[in-house]
């Protein structure tokens, strides 16, 4: 069988899941909040990992639901009055059923169960995909008063999860061939929750064939050419998020496919933007800054500003050197302890300026979201590598360490499930292949 996709299963089984977003740019985005239905997070609805994650689907909460790993069958109508008219054909060229009309093309609306499905602009299209054209998606819809309508629609017109659900409903994936498409196609689009799904299921019919090896060397190095593109698309379109997101698990994940220089590059890349972005918002600020610090508040800033950067320095190194996992985790925990140190030299400054107003407390405000994200991501990257190690303790630790200063924090939330599933399940990776093949 010819393996058209080759996107890991064992690695990539480990990516960093997410929980349920609310509003498009909240990084942590609580299930509580609203749901904007066009940009849906990935969810595992009804799963041990949502209880974990305490993420709430939109299927949940009664709407429409745009999640591929959700099922929400609510909206289904009940079924068509018995058939009695002959099917006709309209004038613009689309199949059309009456009411109690024969079943055209052998669907009924009885044997149909329409979903809901989101378009790029926000649009809800309520119906089943029957056939693909090419890139084009051939729907039954209903239509008010019964019966049903046949219509086109473009694939790329629908947002990515959306777009994931019509293919994984045209294609169930019953083999290696047709599960590695619908991963190639949900990695290519960031949705890692899907992509992780369906290598798990790609994954048990390698095994089962005897191909897993060839499979897994194979899926590295596709899932890095994914990866890399989806972190300079990212870097392009200034979404310093989405590229932090992607990078993370290509250099912690995939570190033996790319090379020091490949990474160097990318780093700096990814810095520029920040800075870039960084510098924008601070420019106003720090020029009116300048003017009015004083001395006294430079020798209070230097000592932390350099302790910072100091910190990452040694990140940016851990994460340059991610082929040697022990000394990349030396790097990132001494990061983490430089950050710390820079935390508590701020919070005893901001006390003893409590009262103070202007340019000092505001220099300290900024100087400690700094710190505390480069804290947070020092203990990210570090809990990554132990939990791929199968230190659990280890990497709950790490957990622990951000939860202290970020209670709410969606990824080490996200991370602390996958750790307690590997310590329930015996695999270090969080993932295992037990069960049935195929869904």
């Amino acid at each position: 069988m010819r393996i058209t996709f080759t996107a890991t299963s064992l690695l990539l089984a480990s990516l960093l899941l997410p929980a349920c977003k609310g509003t498009e740019g909240d990084s942590n985005g609580a299930a509580s909040r609203p749901i904007n239905k066009a940009n849906l997070t990935e969810c595992l609805c009804g799963t041990p990992e949502a209880d974990v994650l305490g993420c709430t689907a939109a299927c949940c909460l009664g709407g429409p639901c745009d999640n591929p790993l959700c099922t929400c069958e609510h909206e289904s109508p009940a079924a068509a009055p018995a058939a009695t008219q002959p099917a006709v054909q309209k004038m613009d060229g689309t199949g059309y059923t009456g009411p109690g009309s024969a079943g055209f093309e052998a669907l009924t609306i009885s044997q149909t169960a329409y979903q809901a499905y989101v378009t790029k602009d926000g649009k809800i299209i309520k119906g089943a995909p029957i056939k693909r054209e090419g890139d084009r998606i051939r729907f039954k819809m209903p239509i008010t008063g019964g019966g049903s309508v046949e219509s086109l629609k473009s694939l790329s017109d629908f947002s990515p999860h959306s777009a994931f659900n019509i293919l994984r409903k045209l294609e169930p994936g019953h083999d290696l061939e047709s599960h590695a498409k619908l991963a190639k196609f949900a990695l290519e689009n960031g949705l890692i929750a899907a992509t992780r799904t369906e290598l798990r299921h790609a994954a048990k019919y390698a095994k089962k064939e005897g191909r897993f090896d060839e499979f897994e060397k194979k899926v590295k190095i596709k899932a890095a050419e994914i990866l890399k593109g989806l972190v300079n698309k990212a870097i392009e379109e200034g979404d310093a998020k989405k590229a932090y997101r992607f990078g993370s698990l290509l250099f912690t994940k995939l570190p033996d496919q790319m090379t020091t220089a490949e990474k160097e590059a990318m780093l700096s890349r990814y810095e520029k933007l920040k800075a870039d972005q960084a510098n924008a918002k601070r420019t106003k600020k720090e020029a009116e800054a300048s003017a009015a610090r004083s001395k006294a508040d430079a020798r209070i800033l230097k000592p932390i500003e350099d302790r910072i950067a100091k910190a990452e320095k040694r990140a940016h190194k851990g994460l340059v050197g991610t082929s040697n996992q022990s000394k990349s985790l030396r790097d990132f925990n001494g990061a983490a302890k430089d950050f710390q140190w820079a935390m508590k030299k701020i919070q005893k400054e901001q006390r003893k300026s409590s009262n103070a107003l202007g340019v000092l407390s505001g220099e300290l405000r900024r100087l400690e979201q700094r710190a505390r994200q480069g804290y947070i991501d020092a203990h990210l990257n570090a809990g990554s590598i132990y939990l791929g190690r199968s230190s659990l303790n280890k990497a709950r630790n790490n957990v622990n360490a951000i939860l202290a200063v970020d209670p709410k924090n969606g990824r080490a939330i996200s991370m602390r499930g996958r750790i307690e599933i590997a310590g329930n399940t015996g695999w270090g990776w969080g993932a295992g292949y037990g069960g049935s093949v195929g869904r």
